[in-house]
């Protein structure tokens, strides 16, 4: 699926950690790895080399590309111009927020968004976790979320959160947990059975709620995740993420890191 992964640095080493998820999926996937600065530091060319050396110890042969002008633009040239299936890039230190959702609503690739919190951390991914509404894009996920846990070595816990409102919470008798959790096992049969295509076997949990951003949080903590893998559409991503929202408030809180995935239509 994903057969040319492009990651994008800037000099930070929050963007060069971002990128080394990158790097991993290309290996996992078998796929070519284009390494991009757009800029004129010397910063950002010393980063470029290193992501590159990195890749290169890993067994990659990545190739190098430094362009200059405005970043958007040029990142869309050399994806349409290299074929590019995917674009991972730093959620911090890198893009400020107008540029992140340029790049999420204009790039025609599935795009990977990535906040890391622990530098040191990224390489030992052990626990996983993947909040799913529902149906949409289940396959192209499971593909993503595999890919990852098997490079990792990782173990995936699927969590859907059936958010009820204050009035509903404090009638919620076992019976309608009972509802409520059939309900969350349905919505997410076709993401856990496409993991199973991928040999990958998941565990389910659900959560009742009022907030499902309260609920994912608390799990990630609770559970000592290491990674949170979120979906979201260039729509939901340019209204949730720009306008202050649940997406954000989970990249600022969570206690690991935490990868936004909007995938190609």
């Amino acid at each position: 699926m994903y057969q040319r992964i492009l990651v994008a640095v800037n000099g930070s080493f929050h963007a060069e950690a971002a990128a080394r998820y990158g790097i991993a999926l290309a290996e996992s996937c078998g796929a070519e790895l284009y390494v991009v600065y757009v800029g004129e530091s010397q910063a950002g060319r010393e980063s470029l080399d290193r992501v590159i050396r990195y890749a290169n110890a890993q067994g990659l042969d990545a190739h190098g590309i430094v362009e200059t002008g405005r970043i958007v633009p040029a990142i869309e040239s050399i994806v349409r111009r290299e074929h590019i299936d995917l674009t991972v890039t730093s959620l911090r230190h890198f893009f400020e927020k107008t540029i992140i959702s340029d790049l999420m609503t204009t790039l025609p690739c599935s795009v990977l968004a990535i906040r890391v919190v622990h530098l040191g951390r990224m390489m030992h991914v052990r626990k996983i976790l993947v909040p799913v509404v529902g149906s949409i894009y289940a396959h192209k996920r499971a593909y993503l979320t595999s890919k990852l846990a098997k490079f990792f070595n990782g173990t995936i816990t699927v969590l859907h959160v059936r958010t009820i409102s204050r009035s509903g919470s404090m009638g919620l008798t076992r019976e309608k947990k009972d509802v409520a959790r059939d309900h969350a096992k349905r919505a997410v049969r076709e993401f856990v059975d496409a993991l199973l295509t991928q040999d990958i076997a998941a565990e389910t949990k659900v959560s009742i709620s009022r907030r499902a951003t309260d609920a994912i949080i608390t799990e990630a903590a609770s559970g000592k995740y290491d990674l949170i893998i979120l979906g979201a559409s260039r729509r939901y991503f340019l209204k949730q993420l720009i306008k202050g929202n649940p997406v954000e408030r989970i990249l600022k809180e969570a206690p690991c890191d935490v990868i936004v995935w909007r995938p190609v239509k």
